[in-house]
């Protein structure tokens, strides 16, 4: 059996599911990871089921967004922790994530939209001000100071 890639799940009121490294194991280890959260609260599906209490937060490798453990707290979180253990199984990235469209309304998209966190923050700056200026593009660059903000 892999254990790494066992996803778990407690079916409470809302559910807990969880797989790979924890948070703890990841520091005790000293591995380079970043946090990325997603808060149920921002997904659309959630809100209009009125559950938007709940969190999704994936641990990954800040540069190339390698997947290294995944903890879903609320609704339909014992659904959704399947596709972070596929991903990990298979060396799926966040990238790779953030690229695969999600029906919408789904607390599945919550799952892209924590992807999506890892995809902006990795973005630099002032090269998207440059690729601005050279093409002509107007619009707004993300301001990335706060790394806890949603985007």
């Amino acid at each position: 059996i892999d254990r790494e890639h066992v996803p778990w799940s407690t079916y409470t009121d809302p559910e807990l599911a969880h797989v790979g490294a924890t948070d703890k194991e990841l520091k005790e280890s000293n591995t380079s990871y970043k946090t990325y959260r997603f808060p149920y609260d921002k997904i659309d599906r959630a809100i209009t089921d009125e559950s938007t209490e709940g969190l999704i937060k994936v641990f990954a490798k800040k540069w190339n967004g390698k997947i290294l453990g995944a903890t879903i707290y609320g609704k339909q979180a014992g659904d959704l922790i399947g596709e972070y253990a596929l991903a990990m199984r298979n060396g799926v990235t966040l990238r790779n994530i953030a690229d695969t469209i999600h029906p919408y309304p789904s607390y599945g998209l919550g799952v892209r939209r924590a992807a999506d966190q890892w995809y902006v923050q990795s973005q630099s700056t002032w090269m998207v001000k440059l690729i601005k200026w050279v093409f002509g593009y107007r619009g707004m660059v993300p301001d990335l100071s706060d790394e806890d903000r949603i985007i």
